[in-house]
């Protein structure tokens, strides 16, 4: 394919007006709403202007099927491709003649094509090979498909949507060769490796892994044939820039009510099923760990998203490991959990972390195809506060089963409520606690006796140096309310408060 700067294209707006008939969206020349040519309209969005076009930011989002694109890199082909049918190349060559654009250098002129554009040619390429693949009912590509219906849990439509691939043989890299793309340029993008084999120059990593794109790098899974057991074979990447994977989803304009933060490919995959079949108003990204986008980063986009509510997802690790012959401390999933969660309340994100079955992952949902109802009631409802979860994960570590257990986790849980500066609900929290350590509601209260007196205590002081108050009237002020509260361990929080706020006037 010949080589322009998509940027010397017309306005979009003219070419969405003239060539596909949609419409103008308030009636800005630089926005457009249309029908989008990528899914099938429902009863429900029938006929419905879901495709937005921005053409002064340079982007098109539609917010049904959520495919996006931008418009000055590449974007215009993705579009004329929709609404035309045509292939890549036949809507370059239509848009070039369309603007009377000529390659630079001449039309036999070639710079060569970008890592990423190289890596997302072989991963379109290898969707198409797949769907062709599974269309002709080919065993090569049927072993993926069974592989992932299966044993994924993953649907049709899932892997319509992520535009999943699967590398069965050669023929892939050959589409691209005789697209133009070099060996050079292969390899640099990381789909082709230098070969030590006799008779052999260069071999695909890729070979038998199911494929898609991850931010600007290529995502490989192995896909083990049945009875086959495949050890020392992980998750294959590129190398290349950090990503957030499924990152088109949390638009600010989307304003989604729950934002889902997992790890990998395959966990963003299954719970962006969940969504689907629930309908809901949520969104779900993949931070692909190590590989993945750094957390400073996260968490600022987190911050742009727009987002009601952010409800981590962390694998459920083993608690313990064999280690030198003895039980250690495992739980590396729900401590870095932990970790991230406290993170993303400092930074104002109003954070809550799911709890998995134990010894999963969210993948593991589809696998055994946990029901979408239950998805809702009993783990989206149930997510704890980043308070509650470190409470949860140093009840694992106990037994609670026993006395010590149980007076040794409500002792370090009052430690983390003073730590964390309190909670919200009191009441539900004190609930909640009590059926996770096996207690009364009231031997819960017992323990934190005082614990939120002093909060209020705290606050009246706050108050008082304020109002320019001495240190001789406030301490005086401090131990009547102190004897006050030990003479009646039961006074209500409210009773409470307005004692302190009458003080302090």
């Amino acid at each position: 394919m010949a080589f322009v700067d998509f940027r010397k294209f017309e306005q979009l707006s003219e070419l969405a007006r003239t060539a596909f008939n949609y419409r103008l969206l308030g009636g800005a020349n630089d926005r457009i709403s249309a029908v989008c040519p990528h899914h099938e309209q429902s009863d429900k969005n029938l006929n419905g202007h879901h495709l937005h076009i921005n053409n002064a930011k340079g982007v098109w989002f539609c917010y049904v099927c959520e495919n996006s694109g931008h418009i000055h890199t590449g974007g215009y082909v993705q579009l004329v491709m929709a609404n035309t049918g045509m292939s890549k190349s036949e809507a370059f060559k239509w848009l070039c003649e369309r603007y009377d654009i000529k390659p630079e250098g001449g039309n036999n002129a070639h710079k060569g094509h970008s890592v990423k554009n190289t890596r997302e040619r072989f991963c379109e390429c290898a969707h198409s090979s797949f769907v062709e693949g599974c269309k002709r009912k080919d065993q090569k590509f049927l072993i993926a498909y069974k592989y992932m219906l299966e044993k994924r849990g993953f649907t049709p439509k899932s892997m319509l949507k992520f535009r999943i691939g699967y590398i069965a043989d050669n023929s892939v890299v050959q589409k691209m060769q005789s697209e133009g793309y070099t060996e050079d340029e292969l390899l640099k993008a990381g789909i082709l490796r230098e070969s030590n084999r006799p008779g052999q120059k260069f071999w695909c990593p890729f070979y038998r892994r199911i494929t898609l794109m991850a931010g600007h790098n290529v995502y490989g899974r192995f896909v083990p044939r049945d009875g086959e057991e495949v050890k020392g074979l992980p998750h294959l990447y590129t190398s290349g820039t950090n990503s957030l994977f499924n990152e088109n989803t949390i638009r600010p304009e989307a304003q989604r009510d729950v934002l889902f933060v997992v790890e990998s490919i395959f966990d963003v995959i299954t719970v962006q099923q969940y969504i689907d079949a629930l309908n809901e108003n949520w969104a779900v990204v993949g931070t692909l760990g190590t590989k993945g986008i750094k957390k400073e980063e996260l968490i600022e986009k987190m911050k742009t998203s727009g987002s009601k509510e952010i409800i981590l997802i962390p694998d459920a690790d083993p608690w313990y490991s064999s280690k030198n012959g003895g039980k250690t401390r495992h739980g590396v999933g729900q401590i870095s959990g932990l970790k991230m969660a406290k993170a993303f309340v400092s930074a104002g994100l109003f954070t809550r972390v799911m709890l998995l079955p134990e010894n999963s992952d969210p993948n593991d949902l589809s696998k055994n195809r946990f029901p979408e109802k239950d998805f809702r009631e009993e783990l989206v409802k149930k997510a704890l506060t980043p308070v509650q979860y470190q409470i949860w994960i140093e009840g694992n570590y106990l037994n609670l089963s026993e006395t010590t257990g149980k007076e040794t986790l409500l002792k370090r849980a009052k430690e983390i409520v003073e730590a964390s500066g309190g909670v919200n609900a009191k009441d539900s929290f004190f609930s909640w606690l009590a059926g996770f350590v096996g207690v009364s509601f009231s031997e819960v209260e017992n323990v934190f006796l005082h614990t939120f007196e002093k909060k209020a205590v705290l606050n009246y002081v706050r108050k008082c140096l304020m109002a320019g108050k001495t240190d001789e009237q406030i301490m005086s002020h401090i131990r009547k309310l102190i004897a006050q509260a030990d003479a009646n361990e039961s006074a209500k929080d409210a009773e409470f408060t307005e004692q302190v706020d009458e003080a302090s006037k």
